[in-house]
């Protein structure tokens, strides 16, 4: 990097990033997907040193690098050239930095600096980041959750052969709607970053028109994703609500596959289809995501389903994934509609080939299967993965008002954190229960479990966590207290839950 040629320029914080005073250090994390759409992030939360996020917080876009390094010096009592040596590493920077101040060290994101294109949202002070307490970059799990969902039912208009939902018992929303704003209120309050909302089906919800317009009134950008087939009428309230993009879950183009699929009637195909017109009309941006299963893999029709979307011009992207295994199917369902290591590579070859011909974005979500590894590159590999958000930076609310770790723990007792029909955000958040089972004691764990004896036992559960759905849907929703199966440690699954 030349310096002489960016002391002029305007640098600014990453807008798809922003942060939050977290009581004993500060947060740095994305915003939620529908925010930072086109911005070049990742997808994190990272805790930070509160002085950092004071160095980070005089990048708002109001005046050149070189001005903003002075400021920065002259507050820190440092000289230009250390302000510059600092900073220098997160301008433009293409993958992560690892960060040491005052003997603490943390990560930070790609791209945390970048050249102003426009106003940032959200701008900060330093004081937004003081503390009174002694600084803890220890602890992964937040002293205030970012992240919030809320399942409004478990209701669908489809009964998708891949189900990921648990649908043993069906609940409809019964927190009252007023509730609910309180809720959307305190989340603002407190900072939460983002506030979702997951199905079963939106639009069975008899108030969901309101509570979009609460949230986008509350500055949510809300990822809305549907089967739903929406009538012109339908598509009006959804406008005045603010509504700028959704996503239509659709698998296939053809009845008989979306029959096979989703079990649906013969006359849902010409619906939705109508329902993707009459949005792309009405000029809301459209994201189309397609599961293809081994009952209706067929490479030309496949093709035939990315061409179809040439015609909208609002279709922004469409995306291509391959079903994996669901807490709530047995083996042998999954066996049935699961793509074959053949089928996944000649979708992901199709896909390739296509990349490139259409205005949209084509995607594929296909994750890759690692094998013949040696031991160490297992643990090496384990040792890699993404955190678990859920009870650590996240929370998912329920139908009924009870709170749990994500959107597939669902209605598990042995996950649940509490309850806000009458408790806050913040008294469930930091309930007895929710940190217990956060920092679940070794001494509760069954003999069988290898988590019972390991000696890595606090470095691996107390930090990343790890994903419960894998664990129960690899070993039995009995056997939750297991380790997740791609633990070098892990006993053979009696499950096979990976794509391929």
């Amino acid at each position: 990097m030349e310096i002489t040629q960016i002391l002029d320029k305007v640098y600014v914080l990453n807008p798809g990033y922003v942060m939050r005073n977290d009581i004993t250090r500060a947060v740095l994390a994305t915003r939620d997907n529908s925010s930072y759409h086109s911005l070049d992030v990742n997808d994190v939360s990272t805790i930070l040193h509160p002085a950092f996020a004071v160095l980070l917080s005089f990048f708002d876009g109001s005046r050149t690098l070189k001005d903003t390094l002075n400021e920065v010096s002259s507050y820190f009592n440092i000289s230009f050239e250390g302000a510059l040596k600092t900073v220098s590493k997160l301008i433009d920077n293409k993958s992560g930095v690892a960060v040491e101040y005052d003997g603490h060290f943390f990560y930070l994101p790609q791209n945390v600096l970048v050249e102003k294109k426009a106003e940032r949202t959200e701008c900060y002070s330093p004081g937004d980041f003081k503390i009174k307490t002694e600084v803890d970059l220890e602890h992964e799990r937040l002293n205030k959750p970012i992240y919030a969902s809320f399942l409004v039912s478990n209701r669908c208009v489809t009964d998708c052969i891949y189900c990921y939902a648990d649908k043993r018992r069906i609940y409809d929303c019964t927190i009252p709607f007023q509730r609910i704003l309180e809720l959307i209120e305190e989340a603002k309050s407190i900072g939460i970053i983002s506030f979702d909302i997951q199905g079963g089906e939106l639009f069975l919800y008899k108030d969901w028109d309101k509570l979009l317009t609460a949230l986008y009134g509350a500055g949510y950008s809300v990822y809305i994703s549907t089967k739903y087939p929406l009538s012109a009428w339908e598509i009006e309230r959804l406008k005045a609500t603010g509504t700028k993009e959704i996503q239509i879950s659709l698998d296939s183009i053809y009845g008989n596959d979306l029959m096979t699929n989703l079990k649906v009637g013969p006359g849902y195909r010409d619906r939705i289809l109508k329902s993707i017109d009459l949005l792309d009309k009405a000029g809301i941006r459209i994201k189309i995501k397609g599961v293809i299963t081994g009952p209706i893999f067929n490479l030309n029709k496949i093709e035939d389903y990315i061409n179809y979307f040439d015609k909208y011009a609002n279709v922004e992207v469409v995306e291509l994934t391959a079903p994996s295994h669901s807490l709530y199917k047995t083996a042998a369902e999954f066996s049935y509609y699961r793509l074959s290591e053949e089928q996944l590579s000649a979708l992901s070859e199709l896909a390739e080939r296509e990349k490139g011909r259409h205005h949209f974005e084509l995607r594929t979500d296909i994750p890759s299967r690692e094998e013949g590894l040696s031991d160490e590159e297992k643990k090496k590999s384990f040792y890699a993965r993404s955190s678990c958000s859920g009870n650590m930076s996240s929370f998912m609310i329920l139908p009924d008002g009870n709170v749990t770790y994500c959107e597939e723990t669902y209605f598990n007792p042995n996950l649940m954190l509490g309850n806000i029909l009458n408790s806050s955000i913040m008294d469930v958040w930091n309930s007895e229960r929710a940190r217990n089972l956060f920092y679940l004691p070794k001494s509760i764990f069954p003999k069988e479990s290898p988590c019972a004896t390991c000696r890595e036992f606090e470095d691996c559960r107390y930090s990343k966590g790890i994903c419960w759905v894998d664990v129960m849907a690899a070993y039995g929703e009995d056997k939750w207290l297991y380790p997740t199966p791609d633990c070098p440690y892990a006993p053979v699954p009696l499950n096979d839950i990976k794509v391929w």
